[in-house]
């Protein structure tokens, strides 16, 4: 058993933990009619819920790229160089917005649907492996 496993399972049973006292608290709570203080009582005996998140397995494959995702692959590294001759300083959210423009503007994409096709296959036979 990894430890990765371990962490995830540690995770849900968290959660689990605080969602039955939470609806142990709500039972108590409607039962002495004192509804209007559950929220304080949850706060005092649980305090809020740990935000954790799960660790991804690093062996699963990373999900098949859009052609959007290999447009922009292509066209940032030109467009940021420009970006730096023009203003010295490059604006990521500015080449994000002239990349999203570029897209719609593009005519022919089946060059980039092509690549999208090749990387769902190759994305389909990974998950297969790593399934197995």
């Amino acid at each position: 058993m990894s430890a990765t496993f371990f962490y995830n399972q540690s995770l849900d049973m968290n959660r689990l933990w605080y969602e039955s006292h939470q609806a142990l608290i709500m039972n108590m709570c409607i039962e002495f009619n004192c509804i209007n203080r559950m929220e304080e009582l949850t706060n005092k005996f649980l305090n809020k819920p740990l935000k954790l998140k799960k660790i991804r397995d690093p062996a699963k494959p990373k999900r098949a790229k859009s052609g959007f995702f290999f447009f922009c692959e292509e066209k940032r590294p030109a467009l940021m160089e420009e970006w730096r001759k023009k203003q010295g300083k490059v604006n990521i959210g500015e080449i994000s917005k002239k990349l999203g423009k570029m897209w719609k503007d593009l005519e022919d994409r089946s060059k980039y649907d092509a690549l999208n096709t090749n990387d769902k296959i190759r994305y389909q036979q990974a998950m297969e492996n790593y399934k197995n």
